[in-house]
């Protein structure tokens, strides 16, 4: 009797957990985070946070010589202080918290601003890792966390939708309707 091996594909080694804390942050900016309701106000306050972010880290590892977009000093200085105010906002302190007969220390935050929190949080994390510009907005309007560098579309669906508009597909289909109702009626076709 022959033994046959397959190749098989290993998903263990496949799995990304820092891709977890990006999909949790695309969940509370599109809103679909189960029990998490992050209000409208906060949401721009999290895209806020995170284009300024963006732009921080963009001015600091590309300095002004290099670009013409790039941030004066003064507006670097700026942009870091507004970051850093957020974040004073945004933060923790540690509470002694009694669970029946155990103990514990945990970081207390207010009830209103835990899923805000949580999204800062995020972003910060998401910068540290490197990942903070795999973080981005559809043209439909839905955040996404792009699996790969080039992704710009949250679906196939999307990034036909995006085709269909562009003068190379009109050109296209102006063409295709064109043979096709010379072909209709020619009457060689039914």
């Amino acid at each position: 009797m022959a033994y046959h091996a397959r190749r098989v594909l290993n998903t263990e080694g496949r799995r990304w957990p820092k891709k977890m804390r990006a999909l949790f942050l695309v969940g509370l900016l599109n809103n679909t985070v189960v029990g998490a309701n992050l209000s409208k106000i906060s949401r721009r306050k999290v895209s806020t946070f995170l284009d300024n972010v963006r732009a921080l880290i963009s001015a600091v590892e590309h300095p002004a010589g290099r670009d013409s977009e790039a941030l004066s000093r003064r507006n670097i200085k700026a942009l870091q202080s507004w970051v850093n105010r957020q974040l004073y906002n945004h933060r923790s302190t540690i509470v002694f918290d009694i669970l029946g007969r155990g103990w514990s220390f945990a970081n207390a935050i207010h009830r209103e601003q835990i899923e805000e929190h949580a999204a800062f949080m995020s972003i910060v994390e998401l910068a540290e890792m490197g990942l903070l510009n795999r973080i981005r907005r559809c043209a439909c309007g839905n955040w996404i966390f792009a699996r790969f560098i080039h992704q710009r579309f949250c679906s196939s669906r999307c990034r036909h939708r995006r085709y269909e508009r562009t003068e190379q597909f009109k050109a296209k289909r102006r063409r295709y309707m064109r043979d096709y109702y010379r072909l209709k009626s020619s009457g060689k076709v039914k």
